[in-house]
């Protein structure tokens, strides 16, 4: 995941030995992380929180996700 200034997410993620990016739309109000994909028209909210060692974890309704920045 990419976070970009002016509302720019780009997501990337492994499918078999191809890459694929999906750019969204984000917004941030609280805890809470707004995602929209322009395309599709679709919103997701999911909470957000830093955990141990600075890692971004989405909670999505108990199935969390961990992130690791990559410098």
């Amino acid at each position: 995941m990419e976070f970009e200034e002016g509302g720019r997410l780009h997501y990337s993620f492994a499918v078999g030995d191809c890459r694929q990016t999906i750019d969204l739309v984000y917004r941030i109000d609280g805890k809470m992380l707004h995602t929209d994909n322009p395309s599709t028209s679709h919103e997701t909210v999911v909470q957000w929180r830093i955990g141990m060692g600075e890692v971004l974890v989405l909670d999505f309704a108990g199935a969390e996700a961990c992130f690791v920045r990559d410098d």
